[in-house]
């Protein structure tokens, strides 16, 4: 009975310590909610990421009965820069200046493309800070910055559009290009490959069109050569000394207390 007794207790034990780590994980949860939301706001900062949505819509056949927001869903001041409705809604509630932290590694280009030139056109006053990576549309995006600030090990990349490439519309398997290798194809023999070639060569244009519009000549050409029709991969990543000699004017050095709420966020987004 004695041991019966004592691995019950253990039993008991376990199942509190249990229960304790649990509601300790949902308070730490909680106040990394809120902290996050109170400093971007205090510091007039977005989180512009992407892939981060955890959200579950319950549903009863095909109605929803009830929507489960994720924790990184209930911060606004975290824009999805894939979705049109949130880039408004960022774009809204801008004025003369705004600071970005920038987290990803890569998107659609549409959106991004547009934030960064409409941005630019209006002469907002935007402050970047990326502390790891914004790779391609986050690339383009940082191009509106008027200074970033970046960690010795953190990464940008090329901004060639990529588009996705198939000789037949019957392939299953369609495999993803830049657009300024898909708009020098020569053997255009069936309909599909003119067309593809013909939308690489316009997507082409329209990055360089906004290059054009938002940097002088000499920055301008420095910033075509090498982030957008370099030789080079679309998946090597530039370090802040290769940026420097871009033309961008980036700083090394992340402030102790942006880091800290990128930290915070970056536990919430894995």
């Amino acid at each position: 009975m004695y041991i019966i007794h004592t691995i019950l207790q253990l039993i008991g034990l376990t199942l509190i310590i249990k229960i304790v780590n649990y509601l300790e994980y949902i308070y730490r949860i909680i106040y990394n909610i809120i902290k996050l939301d109170k400093f971007l706001e205090n510091k007039n900062l977005y989180i512009i990421t992407n892939d981060f949505c955890k959200c579950n819509n319950y549903k009863f056949y095909n109605y929803t009965i009830f929507k489960f927001k994720c924790n990184l869903c209930r911060i606004k001041r975290i824009i999805d820069f894939d979705k049109e409705k949130q880039i408004y809604a960022l774009l809204t509630n801008i004025k003369n200046k705004v600071k970005f932290i920038i987290h990803t590694h890569g998107g659609e280009s549409e959106l991004s493309n547009f934030l960064t030139y409409i941005l630019s056109q209006n002469k907002i006053y935007v402050e970047t800070y990326i502390p790891q990576i914004a790779l391609s549309a986050g690339t383009f995006i940082a191009l509106s910055s008027n200074i970033i600030y970046m960690n010795w090990y953190s990464a940008m990349g090329p901004i060639d559009t990529q588009l996705g490439y198939s000789e037949s519309v019957d392939e299953d398997f369609e495999e993803t290009f830049p657009v300024k290798f898909i708009k020098t194809i020569k053997n255009k023999e069936n309909a599909l490959s003119k067309l593809q070639s013909l939308q690489a060569d316009s997507l082409h244009n329209d990055d360089l069109f906004i290059l054009n519009k938002i940097f002088k000549t000499k920055k301008c050409n420095k910033i075509i050569e090498n982030l957008l029709e370099s030789n080079r991969s679309h998946s090597i990543r530039y370090g802040p000394k290769d940026l420097l000699t871009f033309g961008l004017n980036v700083k090394v050095g992340i402030p102790d207390d942006i880091q800290e709420i990128f930290d915070i966020f970056l536990t919430m987004y894995k």
